[in-house]
């Protein structure tokens, strides 16, 4: 643990913050392509290919983010 030189106090040392930037991003076009998919669903309209690449991305970034942040 790291001592504060001023006040003599112990700090914690913080969690790493890596994979954060793409699991935010990855959770953010799940979303999207969830709510895409659902308003499709809901409208009658067929499933696009669109959708399926935002919601492959986002669980694509959403994991590379989650395994960053492990290692």
């Amino acid at each position: 643990m790291k001592t504060d030189k001023c006040a003599g106090k112990e700090q914690k040392a913080l969690p790493s913050k890596k994979g954060v930037k793409r699991q935010f991003s990855g959770a953010v076009l799940l979303s999207l392509g969830a709510l895409n998919f659902m308003l499709e669903l809901k409208a009658g309209l067929q499933f696009e290919a669109f959708n399926a690449v935002l919601l492959t991305a986002g669980v694509a970034l959403l994991a590379s983010g989650i395994v960053a942040s492990r290692g």
